[in-house]
């Protein structure tokens, strides 16, 4: 999927910040996987698109959507 698709795809849960798509190379040909970071405004937003999307069919393909939010100090102090 391009940058632009995604985007449109996840507009709707709120302000985007940035999209990137990256495409690993494939080990076996014709196997490409390709994977984007996408950015949002909040977290409110962040889990209402993680939730709504993961699984979801996009153009052919299942989609997996993870929280990649680092984890800070102060929030490591209350998981512990």
């Amino acid at each position: 999927a391009a940058e632009v698709d995604l985007e449109k795809l996840f507009r709707p849960f709120g302000k985007l910040i940035s999209v990137r798509v990256r495409i690993r190379q494939p080990s076996i040909p014709g196997d490409a996987n390709s994977f984007a970071f996408v950015t949002v405004d909040s977290a409110y937003d962040r889990d209402a698109a993680l939730h709504a999307l993961t699984g979801t069919i996009y153009q052919g393909k299942q989609l997996k959507v993870e929280d990649n939010t680092p984890i800070t100090e102060h929030q490591r102090s209350f998981e512990a």
